[in-house]
This record gives structure tokens, sequence and C-alpha cells, in this order.
């Protein structure tokens, strides 16, 4: 209570301060639009993924194959109400196994946003919906159905020509389907919750391509059943957004999280986090993109509440002429459980995570490409039990706006 009554008093005053700044002006959004109708502008996508195999569907010891196949349209749209910009994003995937029809499901997503542009303020409004089944983190290989729901309430103050201040609050409701179990688990009973988080974002721009960005959030979990898991945490990350022209684009930002658990039985982590997601052009026919994370996530495991989360990867992108690519890619994770004070035998507490991959594709024009792609990948586990390898190789047609 303390922390969030320090958290409302430090944004007053800076809303307060933002008062006698100066407006910028930006780009409306909206023409980002590949075809118009009417007041409406929008990108439409398509995509057919991963038409092949897979040797192990099930990501374990077992190696079960099967043949596989994805398809699912998207759209990105924008209008204009007045002053008011309305974008909505919708994307849908139809996962299709041959042998195994109860892995097969349709997946949908969809995120509404409302921008209310001022003289010095900026106010919007988010909602969002996903209701999927797959597999939802790293250290669950079942695919599961849940739902996810978001709504956000935020601002932006502008305090100057170059700094802008992002004021936000946000709750995040997660819930898993009845009778989705994983490992003996019952996902519902362990996983439902609810998120508040309130976050302060300080941009600043410091040339046209690149903005300083300091990041805090705290973030409050509360679970329908399992309290055990109740938690607050604060996080602070600084960092650097780079526009795709840049030499360097994309987002970086290397912090630290206090993550308290509110039940003295399990332990606390306080530690680096980081997130990053940026390509760097070494030619202009060679592009290397990057990501890394680093955060904690909730276990399935009663006995592990949570883990820490490495995830890095690779992906090297070479243009042959104008319209063939090739490319490689590899991907690395390790996973920290945190344990009850008490302590536990016989479930692991470290997990590692590897994959690599080889593709080849064909562009028709910026937004129409064909590819096949094989990717290895594999799990070592303390517990020979989550131990897995497996291959999954097929196509893939897209065209539009990534999906």
């Amino acid at each position: 209570m303390q922390t969030k009554r320090r958290l409302m008093a430090l944004v007053w005053l800076l809303f307060l301060a933002a008062m006698p700044a100066l407006a910028q002006e930006e780009e409306d959004p909206s023409q980002q639009g590949r075809f118009q109708w009417g007041a409406i502008r929008f990108t439409p996508g398509i995509a057919v993924t991963d038409i092949g195999f897979d040797s192990n569907i099930f990501n374990n010891g077992e190696g079960l194959g099967d043949t596989t196949a994805g398809i699912g349209p998207a759209v990105n749209l924008w209008t204009n109400l007045g002053p008011v910009r309305i974008s909505e994003k919708s994307s849908g995937q139809y996962l299709y196994f041959r042998e195994y029809e109860n892995q097969r499901s349709w997946n949908t997503s969809n995120e509404a946003r409302i921008e209310w542009p001022m003289t010095r303020l900026k106010p919007f409004a988010v909602v969002g919906y996903a209701n999927t089944k797959q597999r939802p983190s790293f250290d669950i290989d079942t695919r599961v159905r849940a739902v996810t729901d978001l709504a956000t309430l935020g601002t932006y103050v502008v305090l100057s020509g170059r700094t802008t201040l992002v004021l936000s609050g946000t709750r995040t409701t997660t819930a898993f389907g009845e009778n989705e179990t994983f490992l003996g688990s019952d996902l519902a009973a362990a996983l439902n919750r609810y998120s508040d988080t309130e976050q302060l974002e300080l941009r600043y721009r410091l040339t046209p391509l690149t903005t300083l960005v300091v990041a805090s959030d705290a973030v409050q979990d509360r679970f329908a059943t399992d309290r055990l898991r109740n938690t607050d945490s604060i996080a602070v990350r600084p960092g650097f957004e780079f526009k795709p022209f840049a030499l360097i684009s994309g987002k970086v930002s290397v912090g630290f999280r206090h993550f308290n658990v509110l039940n003295d039985r399990v332990q606390d982590y306080q530690g680096p986090v980081a997130n990053v997601d940026a390509s760097y052009t070494l030619t202009t026919s060679t592009q290397i993109h990057g990501t890394m994370t680093r955060d904690v996530a909730f276990s399935y495991d009663e006995n592990f509440p949570y883990y820490a989360l490495t995830n890095a990867g690779v992906t090297i992108t070479q243009r042959i002429a104008s319209a063939w690519d090739v490319v490689a890619r590899g991907g690395w994770q390790t996973v920290g459980y945190r344990t009850l004070t008490t302590g536990v035998d016989g479930v692991p507490l470290d997990e590692r995570g590897k994959m690599y991959g080889l593709g080849v594709g064909y562009r028709l024009g910026e937004s129409f490409r064909i590819g096949f792609d094989a990717n290895y990948y594999r799990r070592r586990s303390q517990t020979s039990t989550r131990n897995y390898d497996g291959l999954r190789a097929g196509m893939s047609l897209t065209y539009g706006i990534s999906q």
C-alpha cells in the first residue's frame, strides 16, 4: 500500500510539472494502412505456416510425430473520429494435426486502442483479448486452452520537444480452461490470476532515430486459488529505442527487479531483467537480429512457484540477389526454479533448452514470401522424464503483416 501511495504521488507531481510543456507534432499512424475504404485504412495479412512434419509434437521422451499445418488471417486497421484515433489488430490461426485430432485448435488474438491527442496530453485506452490452445510458457510442454484479457488506461505527457512521460495502469486476467492439466497439476487451480501493473516511462529523444527510455513498473499478482504465489514486484529498466532506418533498429533495455513473494514459505527474487529485440544491418544484404529476455515467470508446480527464465536467440538473414534469402538461427533457454524454503526433492531445479535452424525463402515484392525451414530443438533437465529432442521441418507462405 505504501508503494502505491508513493507511486501515485510521483505521478501527480510529474503531471503538474508537465502543464507548462510545449506540444510536439507527430505522425498520424493511420497513414500506415496499405488500403483505404472510406474513413478506414487497413493492412490485411495471411499466413500458412509449418506445412510439414514435427517429430515430437508433445515435447516428451516418447517422440511421437505428426504432419502439421497452420493457417490464419490477420488485419490491422486505423480510423479517425474527429481528433480521436482508433486502431485495431486481429489475427486468427487454425492448427492442424493429421493423426492427433485432440491437438487441433483455433486461436485468436484481438487488441483495440483509442488515443485522443491534445496540446500537452494524449490519453489512451487499450483492451485486448486472446483465446488460444498453445504452450503457454517454457516449462509447460502441453498445448492447453487459456484466455487472457487486458485493459489499460494511460496518457502521454509532453514535457518538452524532446521529452515525454508515459503513465499507465493495466489489469491482465489469465484463466486456464477446466480440466487442463500438466504432469498432474491442475493449471486453473495453480495459475488462474489477475495482475495489476502501474508503469512510469520517461522518454528522451537523443536523435531523430534514437530515444532514451527509462521505464519502471510496480506489479501485483493475485491468484484465485493458490494464494501462496501472491507477489508484489518493482522493476526499473533503462534502455534505448532505435527507429527502423537506423543502423541498429529495435529496443534494448536492461534493469533490475525486486520480486517479493507475500508468503514467507517462498523465496524472493532480486536480480537482473532484460528485454532485447534489435536488428543490426551489417551490409545492405546481411542483417543480424537478436532477442533476449530475462525475467521471472510462474511455474505449474506447487513446490516451485516460480522460476527465472533467460531466453536468447540470434537470426542471421542473408539476401541473395533481390528475391532469395537464406536464414540461420539459434536459441538458448535457461530456467532456474525457486523452491519453498522448506526444500523439496525430486523436482528439477534447473533446465536448459536449445534450438538450431536453417531456412531459405523467396520473396515476391515486399509483402509476399515463400519459405522452407528446418529447426532442431532439445531440452535437458535434472529429471530425465523432462528430456526430449525433436525436429520440425516445413514450408510457409506469408502475405502482408507479420503474425
